[in-house]
C-alpha cells in the first residue's frame, strides 16, 4: 500500500535532495563533487553502490545490488536494494524532498507507482521535459512513463501538462498534439479519438488547442504544451538532440554563445503526476545536467508548483 507522504513528510528547514549517482557515464564521485560545489541551498543524500565509496564528508547511502536492463523493473522495485529504489524510498518515508536519477526509466516508473502518491486518481504519470523553441519553451510529454497508450491516456497526459503550466504561471497555455499531419483525421484510430478528447478538454480548461502539430513545426510554433507518447516523443527528442549537436559542431568558432543549443542547460524529464519532484536525466548526462536538474527542483519547491497542481486538479 502506498504510504501517506503528507503524514510522513518532515518539514525540513533546508530541503533535502536525494541523488542516485549510478546509471550514468560520469564517475559518481565527480558528480557529487560538482553538486556540493555548486552552492544550491540544499542538503544532499547521495546513493551509490557499495563498491563505490564517497568521501566521509558526504552523506551517502550504499546499495547492495546493481540491476541491468534485462531485469524486470517491477521485481527490482520490490527488492528495494538498488540505488534507484533506495532513492524513491527516501522520499516515500519523508527523508528527502526530491529525487534525481539517471537510472532505468522502467524501474523508476515501477518504483514510483509502488511507493509514491500521485496527483490523479488514475495514478497516471508522464515524463515531461521543456524544449527550447524560437518562441520560448514547450513542454513535451509523455516521454516514456507509459508504453501502450489509448486515447484516454493522452487526455490524462494533457491534464497533467495543463495543470503544470497553470501552476507555473501560464494561465491559458496553447496545446498541440504531435502527429504526422495537421488534419484531425491523421494517425491511428486511437490518435483520431484522442484529438477529439483533447479538443473537448481544451474548451473545458480554457486552453487554446492548436490541433495536430507536425515535428517539423514544433520548434517554430508558439506552443507551450505538446502531447505525445513514449515512442514518438523519444524519437523526436533524440533527433532534436542529434541535430543540435550537429549544428553546434558546424558553427563552432563562429558564435560567441551557442544560443539555446546546449541541451545540458535543460534539466531531464520531470515525472509529472507525483506529489514530489522526481527528475530523470539521461544515462549519458554530464555533471552539468545534474546541476540543471537541481536548479529545476529549486524552482519547483520555491514556487510550490506541485502543491498548486494538486489544487488545480482538485485532488
Amino acid at each position: 500500500m502506498v504510504e501517506n507522504q503528507l503524514l510522513l513528510k518532515k518539514k525540513f528547514s533546508t530541503p533535502i535532495v536525494a541523488i542516485d549517482l549510478m546509471g550514468c557515464d560520469v564517475e559518481p564521485v565527480a558528480i557529487a563533487k560538482s553538486v556540493m560545489a555548486a552552492g544550491f541551498p540544499f542538503k544532499y543524500i547521495f546513493i551509490v553502490h557499495e563498491s563505490c565509496k564517497l568521501p566521509p564528508c558526504y552523506e551517502a547511502h550504499y546499495a547492495s545490488e546493481i540491476f541491468s536492463e534485462k531485469d524486470n523493473p517491477l521485481e527490482v522495485a520490490r527488492r528495494k536494494k538498488t540505488s534507484l529504489t533506495m532513492g524513491v524510498q527516501l522520499i516515500a518515508v519523508g527523508k528527502a524532498d526530491a529525487f534525481i536519477t539517471a537510472g532505468d526509466t522502467g524501474t523508476l516508473i515501477a518504483s514510483s507507482r509502488l511507493y509514491l502518491e500521485t496527483l490523479l486518481p488514475s495514478k497516471k504519470l508522464a515524463l515531461m521535459t521543456k524544449l527550447p523553441t524560437l518562441k520560448g519553451q514547450v513542454l513535451l510529454g509523455d516521454l516514456g512513463a507509459n508504453i501502450h497508450v489509448k486515447a484516454e491516456d493522452f487526455l490524462e497526459f494533457a491534464k497533467l501538462g495543463i495543470a503544470f503550466l497553470k501552476a507555473s504561471g501560464i494561465a491559458h497555455p496553447k496545446m498541440g498534439f504531435l502527429n504526422i499531419g495537421q488534419e484531425s483525421t491523421k494517425g491511428a484510430p486511437e490518435w483520431v479519438k484522442a484529438y477529439l478528447l483533447l479538443q473537448e478538454l481544451s474548451s473545458k480548461e480554457n486552453v487554446i488547442f492548436h490541433g495536430n502539430i507536425e515535428p517539423c513545426n514544433l520548434f517554430t510554433e508558439d506552443l507551450q504544451l505538446v502531447i505525445t507518447e513514449a515512442l514518438a516523443g523519444n524519437i523526436l527528442l533524440k533527433t532534436a538532440e542529434g541535430v543540435a549537436k550537429m549544428v553546434l559542431k558546424a558553427l563552432k568558432g563562429s558564435l560567441e554563445k551557442p544560443l539555446w543549443l546546449d541541451w545540458s542547460d535543460y534539466p531531464g524529464a520531470l515525472l509529472v503526476g507525483l506529489k514530489v519532484p522526481v527528475i530523470k536525466v539521461h544515462g549519458y548526462s554530464t555533471d552539468k545536467a545534474f546541476l540543471s536538474a537541481i536548479s529545476s527542483i529549486k524552482g519547483l519547491l520555491k514556487e510550490k508548483v506541485i502543491d498548486k497542481m494538486a489544487d488545480i486538479l482538485r485532488v
